[in-house]
């Protein structure tokens, strides 16, 4: 080989080496350390809450909160959802959608993407049972949300997918907290607190958000009552329920629903409602062993795996999906 093969050659593997690093930057997706990353809530223009936001599109983030022993890894896809897959966003004929709605038990904060619940469900219907289509599960969960951020996500992200079910896991205190108002409290206190920095709600320091959470949360009681709250969560829900034609389910798990007055609410509100189910004890007896921590009852990855079979056996049971055992 001569000395001009050499130079050719070499210019080839420099060209080549410069090529598959910028390739490595546009298509693979660059994790984030810490606890949720930096700007992971992105406000969304279109939103007719001044303070809804959604994850950030496209990008894989390790969440490690201090307590940990190691990192979950969260992949969020091209339309901001907490999932594996890229749906297209017209449905199959041979197809079956479910829509999950909800905050951060149904987002699936805490353990990996393909460990939440609603991963699993699919994998579920999928392997262990006879469908005469396929089920595809879509999350919509986001960590944080009430009703009305999580109706709101349906409008803006999930209709178009055009669901046949949605699987809303609600806890209680979607129904205590409301967003539109206490978001932009919180905000002010911590402008107060740390003047001139960013308002990074899933990345204060601890000792900010425990001083700046009790004051938001008693200057939001004192514009509006528990009742008044729940009232505004459920109107949020009815409406809902008025625009979305298919079958709706509400469900969760026993440490995440505590409080009579939400019980009773949800159950009324299914007995008016058509083709309206409540499972409000998916799995029961629950045990801490599925929580993340004894005194946090986000399920781990054994506590989603025992909401998905729950809620499979369940759905199969009441001819929800179509399939059969």
């Amino acid at each position: 080989m001569t000395l001009r093969h050499y130079i050719i050659l070499l210019q080839i593997t420099v060209i080549c080496g410069v090529l598959a690093i910028i390739g490595y930057r546009v298509f693979i997706q660059v994790p984030v350390t810490g606890s949720l990353p930096k700007n992971f809530a992105q406000h969304q223009s279109g939103s007719i809450y001044s303070t809804y936001f959604e994850p950030q599109a496209s990008t894989t983030m390790d969440n490690r909160p201090a307590w940990a022993d190691k990192s979950s890894r969260n992949t969020i896809n091209l339309d901001t959802l907490n999932d594996r897959y890229d749906y297209p966003v017209e449905k199959p004929q041979d197809v079956f959608r479910i829509a999950v709605l909800g905050d951060s038990f149904a987002y699936g904060l805490y353990v990996d993407t393909d460990k939440n619940f609603a991963e699993l469900l699919e994998d579920h219907f999928a392997a262990d049972a006879q469908c005469s289509k396929k089920i595809e599960i879509i999350n919509f969960g986001v960590p944080a949300y009430d009703i009305e951020f999580a109706a709101e996500r349906f409008r803006l992200r999930a209709a178009k997918y055009h669901p046949d079910v949605v699987l809303w896991f609600t806890e209680a205190g979607d129904f205590q907290q409301v967003n539109d108002i206490f978001q932009p409290l919180l905000r002010k206190h911590a402008e107060t607190l740390a003047p001139g920095v960013p308002f990074d709600f899933f990345n204060m320091p601890g000792d900010v958000l425990n001083t700046i959470w009790p004051k938001a949360r008693e200057e939001a009681q004192a514009l509006m009552t528990p009742e008044q709250m729940l009232e505004r969560e459920m109107a949020a829900l009815k409406k809902f329920r008025a625009d979305f034609n298919g079958s709706l389910i509400l469900f969760s798990i026993p440490p995440a629903m505590q409080g009579n007055n939400v019980r009773k609410a949800l159950t009324g509100f299914a007995q008016n409602a058509t083709n309206t189910t409540v499972i409000l004890d998916a799995v029961s007896p629950w045990d801490v062993t599925y929580q993340v921590l004894p005194d946090d009852p986000h399920p781990n990855a054994l506590g989603s795996r025992m909401i998905a079979d729950a809620l499979a056996e369940k759905m199969i049971a009441m001819h929800l999906v179509p399939c059969t055992k």
